[in-house]
């Protein structure tokens, strides 16, 4: 990766902040410039259609349990699975259940009508998806899976929802970040009304967004996600 590029990129915006803070307003709180580039460009590398960035992917799993109203349903976790990820869900009123990943097709069917399945492996998608009885409405992947940065240029998750961390040893580390891409029109825009500030609400939707009983203000740092764009752009260069 061109660091260099990163840090010239960095340094531009902070002096053009700097002079005129409030002309970067947008960017901050509607998620517009480096922002809006690094979500599209992550997007396009991952294979999906909508990508919201957040400061962390602490905030991004609690915008999701919030989105899919996990309180009192029930969570399948990976057996191994990190317990940072698993306590959202604890925190939120899940009811964490775990599973064997080489005995997914022996799940009991009674317990299986679940709120999501959080994976970190492509063939328990694929198993979730083929195993009969096994009625999963969200397949969330919490994992490393970057194309050309951690797997193989077209190797995408097929979740339904995917999670990614940008913090140190991560798949990019940009000092802060974590992002979660989505297939469902309906789920990014909720999930943006839960966690975004209300003007990136309005921006998205054309109207005036009230904020929400429960909002996280989980936006990227512009400078966290002006890094992003330096690396993704790298990597596609190299």
């Amino acid at each position: 990766m061109n660091r260099s590029v990163a840090i010239a990129s960095v340094a531009t915006y902070l002096e053009d902040f700097l002079s005129d803070t409030e002309a970067f307003r947008g960017q901050q709180l509607r998620g517009g410039g480096p922002v809006a580039e690094f979500e599209a460009l992550l997007a396009k590398r991952c294979g999906y259609p909508y990508c919201v960035a957040t400061c962390n992917a602490t905030s991004a799993l609690l915008g999701l349990a919030a989105l899919l109203r996990v309180r009192g349903q029930t969570a399948w976790f990976p057996a191994s699975h990190w317990e940072g990820s698993v306590s959202v869900f604890r925190l939120m009123g899940a009811k964490i259940r775990r599973y064997d990943a080489n005995k997914i097709a022996a799940l009991p069917r009674a317990s299986c009508d679940a709120a999501l399945f959080v994976v970190p492996e492509e063939y328990e998608i694929a198993t979730f998806r083929t195993t009969k009885g096994i009625r999963a409405p969200i397949i969330v992947e919490d994992s490393l899976r970057l194309p050309s940065v951690t797997v193989d240029e077209n190797d995408h998750s097929n979740a339904d929802i995917q999670v990614l961390s940008f913090g140190p040893g991560k798949p990019l580390s940009l000092g802060e970040g974590g992002a979660v891409l989505f297939r469902s029109r309906k789920l990014y825009e909720k999930f943006i009304s839960l966690t975004m500030h209300p003007e990136r609400m309005a921006a998205e939707s054309g109207r005036c967004a009230k904020v929400p009983l429960a909002c996280l203000n989980a936006r990227i740092h512009p400078v966290a996600a002006l890094i992003g764009v330096a690396l993704l752009m790298a990597e596609a260069s190299a």
